[in-house]
């Protein structure tokens, strides 16, 4: 018998040695369904590395929940109290198809008139097809009301994921899933954005000096991951191995939508044709609608004025950083300091 089978007899046997009926309900009865991994024993083929090598990242207990539901379709609409016998059972109201966003509840305390419930999220993250999980503790159900208030759903786990080349998103405390009485509302994100240090080094204006980490705090709210898009402050910077430059962007926007990019977005002349015509929507990166760009103070003219240039349409993606870019305060001979 592979892994695979043994752990699907294993919560077969613990689902149906955890059935309770409501003739043997007694006040306070609890019910749940763990599935604990160090009992189980993982054989050396029960884990395969993906087709590009990757390892890939361990199986959670929820997800072997999560797996046990879908493959028994124990899906329902709406949440009443039958639902608390027969556990555990994802809510995943009509109109939703993803069980990713459905609402697992495994374990829950049954009173008179209401019930208790732990409750789990697992969600596909839309950048490298790992699981973000999110978890809730003793939800209230009334059984004549339903859920007293929405259901807040914490992450359990920071994380840090790679987005594109030079650009990691890291997943932080405070973010959250919001659940009430019709479904699945929003996913509030709390994370930072962060660029290659080996790459990118954050500075100060006009001295160059270094600061750090180029990197971006942000909080957004959205109803599916698919439609992200989001607007960021980004400090000034320089590349790597161009010292003599330092990029200040303005109006920076993080595109992660399939539907749609940024109002003002052009695709620059010559840029690689893979998001023509209809793909163009697909395009995901960091999109500037205007920059400025100065040169070292070593290139400033006798009135101490750094040369600057300004840049449209930026984009930067996995084919770098492309755009538009023309000069002011370009120095003249009599403004010059030859020698400097």
């Amino acid at each position: 018998m592979n892994f695979w089978n043994r752990v699907s007899l294993l919560l077969s046997l613990v689902l149906i040695s955890s059935t309770l009926y409501s003739a043997t309900y007694k006040e306070g009865s609890l019910r749940n369904f763990d599935v604990q991994l160090e009992e189980l024993t993982v054989e050396e083929d029960a884990v395969h590395p993906s087709e590009n090598g990757v390892t890939p990242e361990p199986v959670h207990e929820y997800d072997l929940i999560l797996q046990e539901i879908i493959e028994r379709n124990k899906f329902i609409g709406e949440l009443d109290e039958a639902s608390f016998y027969a556990l555990p059972i994802a809510v995943l109201p009509k109109g939703q198809t993803d069980p990713s966003y459905a609402l697992v509840i495994h374990k829950a305390e049954i009173h008179p008139e209401y019930a208790e419930f732990d409750a789990f999220m697992v969600i596909t993250n839309p950048f490298d097809n790992t699981k973000v999980r999110f978890k809730a503790d003793n939800v209230k159900f009334s059984f004549e009301s339903g859920l007293v208030g929405d259901v807040a759903l914490t992450l359990m786990d920071t994380r840090t994921t790679k987005i594109i080349n030079d650009i990691s998103l890291t997943w932080l405390p405070g973010t959250y899933v919001s659940w009430d009485c019709n479904g699945f509302k929003s996913i509030g994100l709390n994370a930072t954005i962060d660029l290659s240090e080996k790459r990118f080094k954050a500075i100060s204006l006009p001295s160059f000096s270094p600061t750090g980490k180029v990197q971006a705090n942000f909080f957004a709210e959205f109803s599916d991951f698919k439609n992200f898009v989001v607007d960021i402050n980004l400090p000034a910077f320089k590349v790597v191995g161009m010292d003599e430059l330092a990029f200040h962007f303005q109006h920076v926007v993080l595109d992660f939508s399939d539907f749609h990019n940024a109002d003002s977005m052009v695709f620059p002349t010559n840029y690689p044709d893979t998001y023509s015509g209809e793909m163009e929507n697909l395009w995901r990166g960091l999109f500037v609608s205007k920059a400025e760009i100065y040169l070292s103070p070593k290139f400033n003219d006798n009135q101490s004025k750094p040369v600057s240039f300004y840049a449209e349409g930026i984009l930067l993606d996995d084919y770098g950083l492309t755009g538009l870019i023309g000069a002011r305060n370009i120095l003249t001979k009599e403004r010059g300091v030859l020698g400097a």
